[in-house]
């Protein structure tokens, strides 16, 4: 039987491809794989590729090509300890070290995903080792969910790419071993794993943690651990060891004996790095982690806070197989959140977990009231007073601000007092237009307080006042507003008349010229006011008398004090000459050392008695006429000067 000649070269075209394929696909390397994990959790892995000459001859390029790969290709994490001989298989060995193994994870984690191998986005490697704890396991387990063949993947994945080889899975494990704390274990290739923990833990752990919303971030955690009563009884002494020595400090700790065991541990108050601290110690963890978002505003509430809770613990120690913590935080009051709710103990909780849960936290002000005083000129101001607790005020003081002062021209003022944290909003105007344009930009409405002067007169004026105002726009924002009370007051002499029967009857009251309503959210009232001035006339009344009595009495002085004068100079006469100026104690000379100082009676001389000799006097003393009223008819002179007696009666009594 014969073959054509083109035949024929077909055939030898398919058998030479045939061979080359062959070739190539032969290639084949085994990996041996040791395993040391120290008592502390470093450790290294060793990893040795052996390629016997057949295999090498089937790789295009040799050893050469396969080192230069290598060289240009390995991944940082892999140490290269270089290439020997064993025996007449070439053999390359790599090595792994870590200081963790959860360093030791991540390292592979990156390897795996950096050289292609087929692994998902969210896939992570994992190297788990778990020692036995008394009472709650005992034994030793170790597992990894990725191989050696996934840590060398990159090399003939490389080789295929430049045509080295027609397919890169060519790898295959042959050996493992595996140490732990300096004993060999029993290994399963690949992944590893080895060993088994037989497990005696809780079957069920609560975290409850409450505190959330106090701004203080303070938090109180409590954990019930749960056991069976029979795996109890297998060692009641170890257990009740365990919980009484890793129990924080500071905690309090019950335990209940029933059907069940379950212990209650009440952590101390503190901030979440510290609740973390206490749940390591007790559940034996290593990463517990509970955080608390900052309140950050909400975008639709302008009272309102958005806040993420996150609470992650594994119970992977003290937990019996299949279990989990649940963990769970006391729902504030004020607080919301999409998730669903339980109740314990009295009081609301929320499930939570290691993802995010978003709450809503809400200031809600404890009182909240508006007072307008108006003044004559239709002026005045407006005052939206707005109370919150103090532990609200400390959470958001800057976001209580922010929220009342959202339009130009409010003055806040911030007070804190027994009963809360007064925040007050105020605009103001002089006149009426000022104090219409500075109700309208807060909201209070388009013609809120409109005072409009009927008549005047000396006494005094008429006004007409019409309100229509609701609440400012930001009461409108948050809870309820219903009953906020309103009060209208006026001021600089303006008083408010008694509203008629009808309004107050509709729930408006009046008291001291204050009209004050709480009914709902707006205001819709008309009544009279005035100014009066009746006083001005009492004044002028006052002020007329007040000026009579002061003239009064500055006459009344001048006169008392004329009288005085006079009758001191009457008491004067004979001791001064009416003709000199001179005082009298300048005027008087000593009395003669001749002159008689005992007493004489000489009875006054009368027109009886007068031709009777008279007594001789010192030449200085003259006598004189007798006057009617039987006066002393003496008259002193200066001495050595000569004086006649008065010429007449009158002469001598013009001294006086």
């Amino acid at each position: 039987m014969s073959i054509s000649l083109s035949r024929a070269r077909g055939l030898g075209w398919f058998l030479g491809a045939l061979f080359a394929v062959l070739l190539l696909a032969g290639c084949g390397g085994k990996i041996d794989t040791n395993l040391t994990i120290n008592d502390d959790g470093s450790g290294i892995r060793t990893m040795t590729v052996s390629v016997s000459p057949e295999d090498m001859q089937k790789v295009q390029g040799g050893q050469a090509s396969i080192e230069k790969l290598i060289a240009d290709l390995k991944p940082a994490q892999l140490e290269y300890q270089g290439v020997k001989k064993n025996g007449n298989d070439v053999v390359f060995t790599f090595s792994l070290p870590f200081k963790s193994l959860e360093e030791y994870s991540t390292k592979a984690t990156e390897i795996v995903k950096a050289q292609g191998a087929t692994r998902s986005e969210s896939w992570m490697a994992k190297a788990i080792l778990v020692k036995g704890v008394e009472p709650f396991s005992k034994g030793t387990e170790y597992k990894e969910n990725f191989s050696s063949r996934d840590l060398l993947y990159w090399l003939p994945e490389a080789l295929r790419k430049q045509g080295k080889i027609s397919e890169s899975n060519v790898l295959e494990g042959r050996e493992t071993k595996l140490f732990i704390g300096g004993k060999e274990m029993p290994a399963k290739e690949q992944p590893i794993s080895s060993g088994k923990v037989e497990r005696y833990g809780f079957d069920k752990v609560s975290i409850i943690t409450s505190g959330l919303g106090n701004g203080a971030h303070q938090y109180q955690r409590t954990i019930y651990l749960a056991l069976d009563k029979a795996v109890y009884l297998r060692d009641p002494e170890g257990y009740d060891k365990f919980v009484a020595e890793h129990a924080p400090k500071g905690s309090e700790v019950k335990k209940t004996d029933e059907q069940n065991l379950l212990w209650e541990v009440k952590f101390p108050v503190g901030d979440d790095a510290q609740v973390n601290q206490y749940t390591n110690e007790l559940l034996l963890e290593k990463d517990a982690s509970f955080t608390v978002s900052a309140p950050l505003p909400d975008v639709e509430e302008p009272l309102a806070f958005a806040i993420t809770v996150q609470d992650s613990v594994s119970c992977e120690v003290v937990c019996d197989d299949g279990v989990t913590a649940n963990s769970f935080v006391v729902l504030p009051e004020g607080w919301e959140t999409s998730y669903r709710t339980d109740t314990f103990k009295g009081q609301t909780i929320v499930p939570v977990s290691s993802e995010e849960h978003p709450f809503k936290q809400r200031v809600a002000p404890l009182k909240q009231s508006v007072a307008v005083e108006i003044n004559p000129q239709g002026g005045g101001k407006a005052a939206y007073s707005v109370t919150f607790s103090e532990k609200d005020d400390k959470l958001a003081e800057k976001l209580i601000s922010s929220w009342l002062k959202s339009y130009p021209g409010v003055v806040i003022k911030r007070e804190a007092g027994k009963s809360g944290v007064v925040y007050t909003a105020t605009v103001s105007g002089k006149d009426s237009a000022g104090l219409l344009s500075a109700m309208r930009n807060y909201g209070y409405g388009d013609q809120p307080v409109v005072l409009s002067k009927l008549n005047g007169g000396i006494v005094s004026d008429k006004y007409l006042l019409k309100v229509a105002m609701g609440l400012p726009i930001p009461a409108y924002t948050i809870t309820a507003v219903d009953g906020v009370p309103i009060t209208l007051t006026g001021i600089d002499g303006l008083s408010l008349d008694e509203p008629s029967k009808e309004y107050l009857d509709a729930g408006l009251s009046y008291k001291d010229g204050v009209i004050t309503f709480s009914g709902p959210q707006s205001l819709i009232y008309s009544g009279s006011a005035e100014v009066n001035r009746s006083w001005v006339i009492w004044l002028a009344l006052g002020g007329s008398l007040l000026l009579v009595l002061v003239a009064a009495l500055v006459a009344f002085l001048l006169i008392r004090k004329k009288i005085n004068s006079l009758g001191a100079g009457t008491s004067a006469v004979g001791a001064q000459s009416p003709d000199s100026e001179e005082p009298l104690e300048d005027r008087q000379q000593p009395v003669p050392s001749d002159y008689p100082t005992e007493r004489l009676d000489i009875a006054p001389p009368t027109n009886d008695n007068l031709t009777q000799p008279l007594p001789s006097y010192p030449e200085h003393w003259v006598a004189g006429q007798a006057s009617q009223e039987g006066s002393f008819p003496w008259t002193r002179t200066e001495e050595g000067t000569e004086t006649s007696a008065p010429e007449s009666e009158s002469d001598a009594t013009k001294g006086e």
